[in-house]
């Protein structure tokens, strides 16, 4: 796949809940790392290896959804995402939905899934289009998700149709005939 094409169109990508301050070890796995284009971590990487370089993404573990969210440079008809998770992660991809929108208040779910053991890649057909893209995963208790890559095929969004054109307007009434 072309993630680099897919990488220069985010200005913005976030983690949440991401607290590097209070958790260190997350500054080793932040955000752009889930759109680098890079898929070869394994299941041994961590984020708490001091000095490790991790091809990670990984939220705190708190016990609410966890999200990862990309905000474009303009609005993408996004014809398909992948999600890439951690080989052997499937404990922190339980149940996610992935939904595109204007802006985050007007988001639409285009695909959901559950992670299966044993399977690591999770694409699904989107259709949607938008600036913003997002991961929403909803584990059990606190298990945060751990991520190598979330992406999707791109493409330009096609112009909005233009309005429909004004009714006609309503003609006077005829004047009343003269009487016969």
């Amino acid at each position: 796949p072309d993630f680099l094409g897919f990488g220069s169109r985010v200005i913005v990508a976030t983690l949440d809940p991401y607290r590097p301050d209070l958790h260190w070890w997350l500054g080793n796995c932040p955000a752009f790392k889930c759109f680098d284009g890079i898929l070869n971590a394994t299941a041994t990487m961590s984020c708490g290896n001091p000095g490790w370089v991790t091809n990670l993404c990984h939220t705190a573990y708190e016990d609410q959804e966890h999200t990862l969210t990309y905000t474009f440079d303009d609005t993408y008809f996004v014809e398909s995402a992948s999600i890439y998770n951690k080989p052997g992660g499937h404990a922190r991809l339980r149940n996610y939905t992935i939904s595109v929108g204007e802006d985050v208040a007007s988001l639409e779910v285009c695909a959901s899934g559950s992670s299966v053991e044993g399977v690591d890649v999770y694409s699904h057909a989107c259709g949607q289009s938008g600036r913003i893209l997002r991961l929403t995963v909803d584990n059990e208790g606190d298990a945060p998700i751990n991520l190598r890559e979330f992406t999707g095929v791109l493409h330009t969004a096609a112009p909005l149709p233009p309005p429909p054109s004004p009714p006609a307007p309503l003609r006077p009434p005829l004047p009343p005939s003269p009487p016969a």
